[in-house]
């Protein structure tokens, strides 16, 4: 069965109220009555506390080794994602070697499948529409962008690929980008 023991709040609480009935001045308290009382309920908070900052570190060192379990796990599912993809590949890259482009089997069906084209490009290169500028900067400076824009540093030229994408698919030579097609091992079923 278990014992009801106080909460600290409330041993807070008691310390206060008995400091607060002790010490009024109209009350006639021996002084060696006060001094008892308040060290024993002074004790027992002290207890308390001790007692429960015990089971806070008790919570943080669960917590800690869960945390390490969970880097460890997330190591673990990415380590067998890379082997599953390395796999596919592997798989892929034999289909495509032979010429095989459809293998079926009762669990599943594989088939080498063209992706839609992608972008591949030199971003500095491209024409100025087809690219976007990150810039870092302060940001009182971003309010005269367009007077202060020779003294910032360019972070990154990040392609506009959809639309380069989109040109090319229309005829346009967009200089610094090509579409390149390429396939895709589709699995089916199981």
């Amino acid at each position: 069965m278990a014992r009801n023991t106080p909460t600290l709040y409330s041993i807070s609480g008691d310390y206060i109220s008995a400091l607060d009935i002790l010490t009024d001045p109209e009350a006639d308290y021996p002084a060696d009555a006060i001094a008892d009382t308040l060290e024993g309920i002074e004790g027992e908070l002290q207890d308390k506390a001790v007692n429960v900052v015990q089971y806070m570190r008790n919570l943080e060192t669960t917590a800690a080794a869960i945390k390490d379990a969970e880097g460890k796990m997330r190591l673990r599912r990415q380590a067998l994602e890379n082997h599953a993809a390395r796999l596919k590949s592997y798989v892929h890259d034999s289909m495509k070697a032979t010429g095989v482009t459809k293998i079926e089997c009762p669990y599943f069906s594989l088939a080498v499948q063209k992706n839609p084209g992608s972008v591949e490009t030199d971003a500095r290169q491209l024409p100025a529409k087809f690219v976007s500028v990150l810039v870092e900067m302060p940001g009182e400076d971003f309010y005269r962008l367009q007077e202060e824009l020779s003294n910032h540093t360019v972070k990154e030229l990040k392609p506009r690929k959809t639309e380069i994408k989109a040109a090319i698919k229309g005829g346009e030579a967009v200089p610094g980008a090509r579409l390149v097609m390429g396939t895709r091992l589709a699995i089916r079923g199981g």
